[in-house]
């Protein structure tokens, strides 16, 4: 008789599913499979497994069912040994992630061969708490006789998934992108929705998210590795947390609810109460540094054609700090208005950075070379390693002048001032 099994993944458990059986519920919704036609006195365990094993074995899958294949009979399932006595396969089961094997409900033997209980008592593997029948299941030695290897589904499924959750909120349609069953989350069905994802990535233990849309957050979410693989695709935030999170190749749009993240190749429309690090993105809208935090960019740009510049807001009456490396373009910063507030800006190619009125305490220093607009009104601004375009003369910029910017600029960024480079109160770095 073919061997079926029946995976309940709600429950965990793998469910042994005699030929011509019946099954009822119990009150924890567990089921619990008797056979019809097989009475107890005529069960056999052939414990000689040469006429059983073979090397390949097929899965038939249908939704939660699996049923075993010998490909040694063409793929056909093996109902009766040479001696017409029913054949029950004797195997290795291997389990994870805290599965049990529930066997059928009727009085018999149990063989399991090989390693199958490395870490687990007979007790963890199975479970005959929800079963009235007489079963003694039982283990052979590693070097038994030549078995048939089963695995999971569970296994299986998570070999597909990859270690990734695939994403796509456009992936709808009869049986997409909806629900928490397998292959809902592989790449091949992404799934559309964030609760059925984050059910999935519990089940599943994924923690990186590819996505081939936008991603409208509708709760706060944590540690996830978030990545884009379509162009011109946005993760709006909407005032959700996206906290200790790395995001890749995806635009920001939204308010982060002081969240740290780790962005890369992110062009910025608009990134409020955020702080952490930003690097090798476009700066197009503002970013707000959450208060009391500090924000490091480095190797960054503005993403805005003509005069106007992207925003650095420091968060008025907070205490924040912030760090540009190796900026180009222009660069606006506003709200440094506290004692203990303070940036390190560094440009590379002619910046332009434009220091507010709203600056009114705290320290800015700049570095590198462009054309300073500062009509800040109160805070210290230091230029001490900054050198302004044409000063050969008004308007003028010689060659000289630019390759000695140059040197100028990245030498002024290898000797950034100790006292500058940390905090006197948190040794965070700017």
């Amino acid at each position: 008789m073919p061997l079926s099994l029946y995976f309940d993944e709600d429950k965990r458990r793998i469910y042994e599913v005699p030929d011509s059986s019946s099954f009822i519920t119990d009150g924890s919704g567990y089921r619990i499979y008797t056979p019809i036609d097989i009475p107890s006195a005529e069960t056999k365990v052939v414990i000689n497994t040469t006429f059983l094993w073979s090397r390949f074995v097929d899965f038939h899958n249908s939704e939660k069912w699996t049923t075993l294949a010998f490909s040694k009979t063409g793929g056909a399932f093996r109902y009766n040994d040479e001696n017409g006595l029913p054949i029950y396969a004797a195997f290795d089961l291997r389990l994870i992630n805290l599965w049990q094997f529930v066997p059928a409900n009727y009085d018999h033997n149990f063989l399991i061969n090989g390693n199958a209980l490395e870490e687990l008592t007979l007790e963890e593997f199975f479970d005959t708490t929800r079963i009235t029948a007489n079963v003694s299941p039982r283990i052979n030695s590693a070097d038994s006789l030549q078995t048939v290897v089963i695995e999971t589904n569970a296994l299986s499924n998570s070999l597909d998934y990859g270690g990734v959750l695939h994403y796509d909120e456009t992936n709808i349609g009869p049986g997409r992108g909806t629900g928490i069953e397998h292959p809902i989350g592989t790449g091949a069905n992404p799934v559309n929705n964030i609760e059925d994802g984050i059910i999935i990535a519990t089940n599943e233990y994924l923690r990186e998210v590819h996505t081939y849309s936008d991603v409208q957050l509708d709760r706060d979410v944590e540690g996830w590795r978030i990545r884009g693989f379509m162009p011109n695709i946005t993760l709006f935030t909407n005032g959700f947390k996206v906290h200790n999170s790395r995001i890749t190749d995806i635009r920001l749009s939204g308010d982060f609810n002081d969240s740290y993240i780790e962005a890369r190749r992110t062009p910025i429309d608009q990134a409020l109460n955020v702080y952490g690090e930003i690097n090798n993105s476009f700066h197009v809208g503002t970013i707000k540094i959450s208060a009391n935090q500090n924000l490091n960019m480095a190797d960054c740009e503005s993403g805005i054609p003509g005069f106007e510049s992207p925003v650095i807001d420091m968060n008025e009456g907070a205490n924040t700090s912030f760090s540009s490396r190796a900026f180009s373009g222009g660069q606006t910063i506003i709200n440094c208005d506290t004692p203990d507030s303070k940036a390190t800006l560094q440009f590379i190619g002619g910046g332009k950075p434009h220091l507010e009125p709203s600056n009114t305490d705290g320290l800015l220093s700049a570095r590198g070379s462009g054309t300073m607009d500062d009509r800040s009104a109160g805070t210290t601004v230091d230029l001490t390693a900054w050198q302004e375009v044409g000063v050969g003369g008004p308007g003028t910029w010689t060659e000289d002048e630019k390759q000695r910017s140059l040197a100028y600029s990245k030498k002024a960024s290898d000797q950034a001032e100790q006292g500058l480079y940390y905090s006197k109160d948190t040794n965070s770095k700017l």
